[in-house]
């Protein structure tokens, strides 16, 4: 487009006339300056061009207009010296032509919304606090025909409410993205994760509120996130109101400059010599308040959104009070877009000249049956003479492509429906055609011939193809076109149909862009496949290098060899090129642009990446491309790509990781370090000269990557560490009171410390390292969590335990004298998938009597080896042999129990659990050095164990408080039993919980900053727990424990539950994190 029309445009739309008072001056520049004009402004210095002074443009405005719609005009225009009249301001820093359009769209006349500009225009509106301009564009965009995932990042982006709310996702396939596989032909989904992680927390709970409608029906949570609109509370008082107007017993107060500019019958009423100018309030008879209320709103910094029950009595009143031309465009808009019927769209369209909803209304009617139902509705005869010839010149349907003419003399019958065509022209073309018209009987003139079950518009729109006036591909459901070629090409062959496919194809390709990086690869592939099964078909796939076509309108010269390309395609992804285009530099009209100092086939590689016809990176030059990305600021366009393709490369790890760190691709970066399976791969990495330029926060994170250093960063040196403990060549640094504490054994080794160094190290002999630390931090503030093979939990290390490994951890904390891990272990088997023998035969092993208790046999059946075939099941005499004495009486108790129904044996072998139990766990003893005083009775423990754990007690017995110094310390507003529980978990004789007081444990435990060390420890109880799964999810959620909250989703396998989990009275309070990731599992439901 010259530059002569588009100033044209704006100085129509914003003309100086005696409504306006201020100018608002714009240099005329297309990008905001930044780095890239520095690149090509140094090539342009290089070829002695000179730029010429930049022009700019002026805008006449309405300064009260302006400061009512933003706070930003109100401000500037105070700004005012007074020296030119009128004042001029200069707007600096923006893109001019999308700075007038936003203007327009608070004016009479606004301008067409593009909405491929869409988000440059709403960052302007947001800059410029213009909220009516952002309301008027999220109107455009909730009618536009724009992709719903398209509308719905928008949305959420600039927070667009009624757009999220109007776009709704209402098929499960929404939340799918599709893919075709060409093994078997057919079309797969998948969950659309990658575009759902773009969106922000609030609008992934939305969406996954909607699943569950779309899914089960209903949900009740889905009403939060309802707007609750008000008409009055669109115009209450406020400092930019000064005037009232009364309808009914209701008052909107509203602003006059503004009325005033819009429509000439206000600002007749507002400032003229009539009564209402004085009036304090002014009343406005026959109308309905809703109506008018929403009708003002349109030109409101808050529009109210029309439905389709009143838009047709908003442009009546707009007619009426002479808004017609401000609103006209934007009721327009939404007509279109509503599901009132044609024959009513014209009407409307005809009476209140809305042209582009005339020609779409018109459009509309595809045959001339239909048309002839138009002209039977009672308001026919008053639609005017001009709709009725435009109408007349519609494009052609479908029945006027194939009508009767001297050309035609044969008629193909599909259904109900009938098509001309020339014999001599398909039979031409198609064997099945010259066969099929060789059956004319003669008994019809023209003949007609049935076509076997096909759609019909598909069929029409393929056949058209070969015809002298094809009809437009986008007439008919791409997906049914598609079919339709399918059949045509792989079930008649040597037929017409290989060349319709082609067309098809070269249609696809060339005319939709979307569609064609959707379909093109799975659709190439999938023809490609199939004619090399079927030798009577010989189809071959165009290819697009960059060659010239139509599509191209500029040259690239690399190496001597031209690349043709289309400027917006290559504007749209990079900035340099933007700039190197548009800019006012040499490169602009030369005709062949070179490109220096770049590989040809890299450089063509890279730009085929933005192209419909992406060429393979390779392994050899994807760090190339993405040098060359970042050369050309193509990176964020193909980043993804290129991430994607490293990622399944066989590129080493620590080289993957180099590149993931160098251009920031956090996915890269996450699975290079999960190539780092054990020690030596981490020497390796330290070893290369890369190593040291990497980042901080790379670091941290590979200190924190499974398999490499949790050990290392769970027993790193602090201010809490006085000792190490040496295991082969690795170091473990840790406190030696709280070991002492836990283990006999420790202190005994620490007392053998000679002072020889500082801190002091001791060797560990004989222990698997992973095994020994493991064990090791589950006495500690930060235990290394773990998940077993066959059970709820992993290690957060690469090697998964196994049964046997959680044996060697128990053998571990029996060796070290280590009771306290020794009881996290036992929780775990509890909540473990282990088979109950085998959980009997640890528990007797090692003497762990809860998980005996809750592992007993329930029927005889426990007790017997199954059989197989045709013989019987007998006792498992080779797991009793096995257990102690002691074990098996219990389990002969347990048997008679089962059988007789009781057994008074059984008691004797009963945990004795008194009342006592807490005070005993408590009693004095050489380990303890104060009293806690709680409901009258006292706690002995250990100030050191209880100031590692909890910053709390570290105050409590170390800072300068009275308390210090007491030698009984009351804690008061807890329950003596919960507190004297939760205590005991960072002991060594832990009281085990319950069901009933595990919250209150986690209540305390967050109280007293016990959390961390306990936290772990009461998720696996939790996990292995009866609590029910909607309580569950609401403690992971309410205590961030994820293990419990990742094992509570498998629960989780239909919407129904879903639905009963929004009905929850706590469901409101569960994070938004926390309903994204119970979103993201429903998913592969959906």
């Amino acid at each position: 487009m010259s530059e002569q029309p588009v100033t044209c445009i704006f100085e129509e739309t914003f003309p100086q006339s005696d409504k306006t008072d201020a100018i608002l001056i714009v240099e005329k520049i297309t990008t905001v300056p930044g780095p890239t004009e520095a690149k090509i402004a140094k090539t342009s210095a290089e070829s002695d061009v000179t730029s010429e002074q930049i022009p700019t443009a002026k805008f006449h405005i309405n300064k009260a207009l302006l400061s009512y719609h933003s706070d930003y005009f109100k401000t500037l225009f105070a700004s005012d010296t007074g020296e030119k009249s009128p004042p001029e301001f200069v707007i600096k820093d923006v893109n001019w032509t999308a700075f007038g359009t936003v203007l327009s769209y608070i004016h009479k006349d606004p301008l067409n919304f593009n909405t491929g500009e869409a988000e440059e225009l709403l960052e302007l509106a947001d800059r410029f606090q213009l909220t009516a301009a952002k309301r008027f564009m999220e109107f455009q965009l909730m009618m536009s025909i724009e992709f719903k995932q398209t509308k719905i990042q928008i949305a959420d982006k600039f927070q667009l409410n009624e757009l999220f709310n109007h776009t709704q996702l209402d098929s499960n396939l929404d939340y799918l993205q599709g893919s075709y596989d060409v093994f078997f032909l057919r079309d797969t989904y998948s969950p659309h994760r990658t575009f759902f992680k773009s969106l922000s927390d609030e609008s992934n709970v939305k969406l996954f509120h909607q699943l569950i409608k779309v899914m089960h029906g209903s949900c009740k949570a889905s009403t939060k996130y309802e707007l609750q609109n008000t008409y009055e509370s669109r115009f209450t008082q406020s400092d930019k109101t000064d005037a009232i107007l009364i309808i009914g017993d209701k008052k909107l107060h509203v602003n006059k400059a503004l009325l005033s500019h819009h429509s000439d019958y206000f600002d007749t009423l507002f400032n003229s010599e009539f009564k209402e100018k004085l009036m304090a309030e002014i009343p406005i008879e026959d109308v309905k308040f809703e109506v008018f209320a929403a009708l003002l709103s349109l030109v409101h910094r808050y529009p109210i959104f029309p439905t389709e029950n009143n838009v047709e009595n908003l442009l009546e009143l707009a007619d009426r009070f002479l808004l017609l031309p401000s609103v006209k465009r934007t009721l327009e808009q939404f007509l279109i877009s509503t599901k009132i019927d044609s024959p009513n769209k014209l009407r409307i369209a005809d009476k209140y000249k809305l042209d582009e909803l005339l020609s779409n209304a018109i459009n509309s009617f595809r045959d001339f049956s239909s048309c002839n139902d138009l002209t039977m509705l009672p308001f026919y005869q008053s639609i005017s003479d001009e709709t009725k010839t435009k109408m007349s010149e519609t494009p052609a349907s479908y029945e006027s492509t194939f009508a009767q003419s001297y050309k035609t003399d044969a008629v193909l019958v599909v259904g109900e429906k009938k098509l001309h065509v020339n014999r001599a022209l398909l039979s031409y073309h198609s064997d099945y055609f010259k066969t099929l018209f060789d059956t004319d009987s003669g008994e019809k003139s023209p003949p007609e011939f049935s076509i076997p079950p096909v759609d019909f518009e598909p069929f029409a729109t393929v056949l058209s193809i070969i015809q002298c006036n094809p009809t437009e591909i986008d007439k008919c459901d791409t997906g049914n076109l598609l079919e339709v070629a399918e059949r045509c090409i792989y079930n008649w062959r040597n037929s017409i149909w290989n060349s319709i496919s082609l067309s098809v194809t070269l249609l696809l390709l060339q005319k939709w862009d979307t569609l064609n990086i959707i379909i093109r690869p799975s659709y190439e592939a999938s023809l490609r496949n199939r004619s090399a099964m079927d030798p009577y078909i010989i189809i071959e796939i165009p290819k697009f290098p960059h060659i010239q076509s139509d599509k191209t309108d500029a040259i690239l010269v690399v190496e001597g060899k031209k690349l043709h390309v289309n400027k917006a395609l290559l504007s749209y992804h990079s900035d340099y090129f933007n700039v190197l285009f548009n800019s006012k530099f040499i490169e602009k009209s030369m005709k062949e642009i070179p490109i220096n100092d770049v590989n040809s086939e890299d450089f063509t590689a890279l730009l085929s990446l933005v192209q419909d016809n992406p060429i393979w990176p390779k392994e050899n030059n994807a760090e190339i491309l993405l040098e060359l990305a970042d050369r050309f600021l193509l990176l964020p366009s193909v980043k993804h790509t290129l991430e994607l393709f490293i990622i399944s490369s066989k590129i080493d790890g620590p080289h993957k990781l180099r590149i993931a760190h160098k251009y920031q691709m956090d996915q890269l970066v996450n699975k290079a370090i999960e190539s780092f399976v054990d020690f030596k791969c981490f020497e390796k990495l330290a070893e290369l000269s890369f190593y040291q330029s990497l980042s901080y926060d790379t670091k941290v994170k590979m200190s924190e990557a499974p398999g490499i250093c949790i050990y290392e960063s769970t027993f790193a040196q602090c201010d809490k560490t006085d000792a190490v403990l040496v295991v082969g060549e690795k170091k473990l640094h840790v406190n030696r009171a709280l070991l002492s504490y836990h283990s006999d054994y420790f202190k005994t080794l620490f007392d053998t410390d000679s002072t020889e160094k500082s801190p002091p190290e001791f060797p560990i002999p004989d222990v698997n390292f992973e095994h020994f630390a493991t064990v090791l931090s589950f006495v500690q503030n930060n235990p290394i969590k773990f998940k077993g093979k066959s059970s709820y939990f992993s290690l957060s290390i690469s090697s998964k335990i196994s049964e046997c490994e959680t044996e060697k951890l128990l053998e571990l904390a029996e060796q070290f004298h280590l009771q306290l891990s020794k009881f996290q272990l036992e929780l775990y088997l509890i909540g473990s998938g282990l088979m109950e023998t085998d959980k009997i035969r640890i528990a007797d092993k090692f003497k762990l009597n809860e998980l005996f208790n809750l592992s007993l046999p329930t029927s005889r059946n426990d007790y017997m080896n199954k059989g197989q075939g045709p013989f019987k099941s007998f006792p498992n005499f080779s797991l009793f042999k096995t257990l102690s004495n002691r074990t098996n009486a219990r389990l002969f108790h347990q048997l008679i129990k089962i059988k007789e129904g009781s057994c008074g044996g059984s008691t004797i072998y009963e945990p004795q659990n008194t009342s006592d139990i807490y005070e005993r766990t408590f009693a004095k003893s050489d380990k303890t050095d104060a009293i806690l005083v709680v409901a009258g009775k006292k706690l002995h423990v250990n100030k050191t164990v209880l100031s590692y754990h909890s910053t709390y007690f570290n105050t409590l017995f170390n800072g300068e408080f009275k308390e210090k110094s007491m030698q009984e310390i009351a804690i008061e507003d807890v329950e003596f039993e919960d507190f004297v529980t939760l205590l005991s978990l960072i002991q060594d004789n832990p009281i085990f919980p319950t069901e009933k007081n595990a919250e209150n444990l986690l209540e305390l435990a967050d109280r007293f900053l016990l959390l961390p060390s306990v936290k772990h420890l009461l998720e696996l109880f939790i996990i292995s727990s009866k609590i029910d799964d909607f309580n569950k999810i609401r403690l992971a959620d309410k205590y961030k424990l994820d293990q419990l909250l990742t094992k509570q989703l498998e629960y989780f396998n239909s919407f129904s539950i879903c639905n009963t989990l929004t009905n929850c009275s706590f469901y409101e309070n569960i994070s938004d994190d926390t309903k994204v990731k119970l979103f993201y599992h429903m998913l592969k439901y959906a």
